[in-house]
C-alpha cells in the first residue's frame, strides 16, 4: 500500500483472522476461501474405494490428466473448483487418487468418514488440505485400515467438535502424530 495506513480493511465473505494482533511486530495474517469449494466426500460410484492404495492433495491447477482412469468433480459447488482423478501408476491394479485444487482443499463442515478408502497405504499432500472449518469429525480417518503412518500434526482442528472414533478402524497404525491439534472444543 505504499506506507499508507487504512482505518477500514474490507474483507471477504469466509475470512478468517490466522493469527496475530495487529501489531507492527505481530500483524494480522488473514486467509480466505470460498465457503462453496469445499469438499464433503472423495468417493464415486463407479471407484471401489477398495481399490485405491494411495491419496495425494495437490496445489494445482484443477484438471485431469488424459491418462487417468476415472476423473469427477468433487466440489461441493460441482463448479470443477476441485477435481479428483485416479491413475495407476505402478501397473499393479491399484489406484492412486489425486485431489487437486488451486490452493488447499478446504473439507465441508461436516464432512465425516472422510477418508473411506480401506486398502489405502498413504496419505500424501496435507499442507494441501484444510480441515479448520470442520465441526463433526466422526470417524473422520477410520476408513484408513491400512495406513501404518499418519502425520496430522499441522491439521487445524479448532473449531471440530466431534472427534469420536476419530481413528477406529486404522488397525495398522503404527505412527500417529497429532502434536499440532487444539481439541478444546471436543
Amino acid at each position: 500500500l505504499g506506507g499508507e495506513v487504512r482505518e477500514v480493511v474490507y474483507l471477504k465473505p469466509d475470512t478468517i483472522s490466522l493469527s496475530g494482533d495487529g501489531s507492527q511486530d505481530n500483524p494480522y495474517v488473514i486467509e480466505s476461501h470460498d465457503s462453496r469449494d469445499t469438499v464433503t466426500s472423495l468417493s464415486n460410484n463407479r471407484l471401489d474405494s477398495r481399490d485405491v492404495e494411495k491419496i495425494t492433495f495437490v496445489n494445482a491447477e484443477p484438471k485431469a490428466p488424459e491418462n487417468a482412469h476415472l476423473s469427477w468433480d468433487v466440489s461441493d459447488a460441482k463448479n470443477g473448483s476441485i477435481i479428483a482423478y485416479t491413475l495407476d501408476d505402478d501397473n499393479n491394479g491399484k489406484y492412486e487418487l489425486y485431489v487437486v485444487k488451486k490452493g488447499k482443499v478446504y473439507a465441508n463442515k461436516s464432512s465425516s468418514s472422510l477418508f473411506s478408502f480401506t486398502n489405502a497405504l498413504e496419505v500424501e499432500g496435507l499442507e494441501n488440505f484444510s480441515a479448520k472449518n470442520v465441526d463433526l469429525m466422526w470417524r473422520y480417518f477410520s476408513g484408513l485400515k491400512s495406513v501404518v503412518k499418519l502425520d496430522l500434526g499441522g491439521l487445524d482442528t479448532s473449531f471440530a467438535d466431534n472427534m469420536t472414533e476419530m481413528f477406529a478402524g486404522c488397525k495398522c497404525l503404527v505412527s500417529l502424530d497429532v502434536s499440532g491439534w487444539d481439541t478444546s472444543n471436543v
